[in-house]
């Protein structure tokens, strides 16, 4: 490819992102996901399949309430996925691309450029157990519309399905309070300081979509659990922190708060009596704070 060809490559990816976040902030979508999906565009254009794959994972966390965008970033994160060679990974979001579909009917809204909506169609097909979704989908014979572009979808509530189904929370003293927006410079790998910052500015949703998929990339580490634990509490998305202490057990000496987000997470989703045990382990070694004594009260009474 000729030099004059790459630039030109790079000046209509460049165009393409603009021209995304300027719609995706009509829209109302939080700036955070909008430059992460942007950035997904660009790995994924620059064949960097396993960048765009965790940027695109963490986007879909900020469209839940919208299905046809949630849609086309679901199919994106497939492809991107394919690239990379992750293939179990493509079944599991292909199934949760369907179980999107299902729900909403949205196919033909999704704002998809006409060659990455003919491979995705394309890996469906191909792949196995999707058959029926194959063959509801089709490719049109040209874009969408700049109008259909333009057009935010309503806000709806998202599907159980798709994400974990937040219980109502206690009515704990909020550690939530508003910020600017963390924005990550595109070019570099997602890193445990990246979910540390974070969780510093207190965006607590986005260090857990963050954590994640850094949890994703490495099972296996200890560290990288801990944090998805902490953002889950933080967030209240009690489940998901819930679902990490059988891997965390048993706690060791200086997990003293990785174990009083364990006794949270246990508590608000009805283990009392265990959460009680571990609380009464770590509060001894914990500085007080108002939330750490709102919970203690809660859980020991």
């Amino acid at each position: 490819m000729s030099v004059n060809t790459s630039r030109l490559h790079l000046v209509f990816g460049l165009l393409l992102g603009v021209s995304f976040i300027l719609r995706a902030s009509a829209a109302g979508i939080d700036p955070f996901y909008v430059v992460r999906i942007a950035s997904g565009k660009e790995a994924f254009n620059a064949g960097r399949f396993q960048e765009a794959a965790d940027e695109f994972r963490i986007g879909c966390f900020g469209l839940l309430d919208r299905p046809p965008a949630l849609l086309e970033c679901t199919a994106r994160l497939a492809l991107a996925q394919k690239g990379a060679g992750r293939i179990a990974d493509v079944e599991e979001t292909l199934r949760r691309f369907r179980e999107i579909e299902t729900r909403f009917g949205v196919w033909k809204q999704v704002d998809l450029e006409l060659p990455v909506r003919t491979s995705f169609v394309k890996l469906v097909k191909e792949s196995k157990g999707f058959e029926t979704l194959a063959a509801t989908l089709s490719v049109p014979s040209a874009q969408p519309s700049p109008a259909m572009a333009r057009t935010a979808p309503a806000p709806l509530q998202a599907p159980a399905t798709v994400a974990t189904q937040r219980r109502e929370p206690s009515p704990a003293p909020s550690p939530l309070v508003a910020v600017p927006v963390e924005r990550a410079p595109p070019e570099q790998a997602l890193s445990q300081a990246d979910v540390q910052k974070l969780l510093q500015k207190k965006s607590f949703d986005k260090a857990l979509a963050a954590s994640l998929v850094l949890l994703e990339r490495d099972p296996s580490s200890r560290e990288v659990r801990k944090m998805v634990l902490e953002s889950s509490v933080l967030s209240k998305s009690f489940e998901t922190g819930e679902r990490q202490i059988s891997q965390l057990e048993p706690f060791r000496d200086g997990e003293e708060g990785s174990m009083f987000y364990a006794a949270v997470s246990l508590f608000e989703t009805g283990s009392v009596e265990k959460a009680r045990r571990l609380m009464e382990k770590c509060v001894p070694k914990l500085v007080s704070s108002p939330f750490l004594e709102y919970y203690k009260k809660r859980i020991l009474g």
